[in-house]
């Protein structure tokens, strides 16, 4: 993804300068390189190097290992005011469009080039389409209802609102419960019925579907129970399909792919081969998960601390580290640190307050903790970012 260009973002590769800045500091001569394509690897080596852009606009992407471009560990940025290179940085110019312009200073930098097949545009892949949705609509079904099957060329998602009822598929019979969904493919014959003594609410959505043929497996022929915030982007459909808005149907396909692209994630097995835990263990661990991050949100002018949580969630406390650290890949008292940190630099950009009142609001003991800790978060002052601000 494209990064816009500021002190917090930029720190790692250097430093942010206004055009007044750069004007003043520039005492020898430099060069200008216009670009109709993306450029060869370059190498500051041991220098610093200047850039300003001329022509815009311009990405620059930017990383300290050269193997970074295999592993796609690189970042980008867009380019709109001038910037100085730390040594032994790679870089790439790349025009948005059709050509750009940028200056280099000073002149004298000898630049190494690495030159690589690669792109000369940066463009998203993506791997979830859903090109168009065919029916939406929610259904109350009396007691022991019964329909006697269908296929068809598009897939179908079924969720269970209320009640439940019986799915069968390839002559095999499951019950989906109340909070629970199941998928049929293009041209799989399905039946869903209820027993005589049970009624069933439930959303059914028709639609088609670019996937890869590898998640393929991962939704057919079993039954999910959803989180509550899964069903909250169903019930955002639901709420559309039923709605005479301006662009409903746009709206429900942006939350129809939000909630696909969600969904997968929790399905796809991780890097590191470990073997996927059952669909009712795994949603139950996301529902805490969910609880906690919310119990963060709504606590965070509060001191907080993982015993707090773990109460409120009802688990011990290594437990509930374990298995915070093990979904959100990040340590919970690391992850409480960031999500009030990410919360004084929201409320440093409003400058509704001072920095000294932010940290008292947040729960610092001190002003000098607080700057500590931000300067240790971001590699920048929180009066530094603040004046960056500016």
């Amino acid at each position: 993804m494209i990064q816009n260009l500021n002190p917090l973002t930029f720190s790692k590769y250097g430093q942010i300068f206004t055009p007044k800045e750069y004007t003043q500091m520039k005492n020898e001569s430099s060069k200008t390189r216009r670009f109709l394509k993306a450029s060869p690897l370059f190498f500051t080596g041991g220098h610093h190097l200047f850039l300003d852009v001329v022509e815009f606009p311009t990405l620059l992407m930017i990383m300290y290992d050269q193997c970074a471009l295999s592993s796609n560990k690189y970042d980008i940025y867009l380019l709109d005011k001038p910037v100085r290179l730390e040594p032994r940085v790679y870089f790439r110019i790349i025009p948005m469009h059709h050509s750009c312009s940028v200056e280099f200073y000073p002149s004298s930098v000898p630049l190494d080039q690495y030159f690589y097949s690669l792109p000369d545009h940066i463009s998203a892949e993506y791997k979830v389409q859903i090109p168009r949705i065919y029916v939406a609509f929610y259904q109350e079904k009396e007691k022991g209802f019964y329909f006697k099957g269908e296929h068809h060329p598009c897939w179908e998602l079924a969720y269970v609102d209320i009640g439940e009822m019986y799915s069968v598929v390839n002559n095999q019979k499951s019950v989906v419960r109340q909070g629970e969904l199941v998928f049929y493919a293009p041209n799989q014959h399905h039946i869903q019925y209820a027993a005589k003594n049970i009624s069933v609410n439930f959303f059914s959505i028709s639609f088609d579907l670019e996937l890869e043929m590898t998640s393929w497996d991962l939704l057919l022929n079993q039954k999910f129970r959803i989180s509550r915030s899964h069903a909250s982007l169903l019930n955002k459909i639901i709420q559309e399909s039923t709605s005479s808005n301006l662009y409903s149907a746009d709206m429900m396909q942006c939350h129809l792919k939000e909630f696909m692209v969600l969904f997968l994630r929790t399905l796809t097995p991780r890097a590191d081969n470990q073997l996927p835990y059952t669909t009712l263990k795994q949603n139950s661990e996301e529902n805490i998960i969910e609880e906690v991050c919310n119990y963060v949100n709504e606590n965070i002018f509060q001191p907080i601390t993982v015993s707090d949580i773990a109460q409120h969630v009802n688990l011990s406390v290594p437990y509930l580290s374990s298995l915070f650290h093990r979904k959100k890949e990040v340590r919970l008292i690391e992850y409480i640190t960031h999500k009030k940190l990410e919360k004084s630099k929201e409320m440093i950009r409003d400058g509704q307050y001072t920095i000294t009142q932010i940290a008292e609001m947040l729960g610092y003991s001190s002003l000098h903790y607080f700057s500590r800790v931000f300067k240790a978060h971001y590699n920048i002052a929180p009066s530094e970012y603040a004046k960056a601000l500016r």
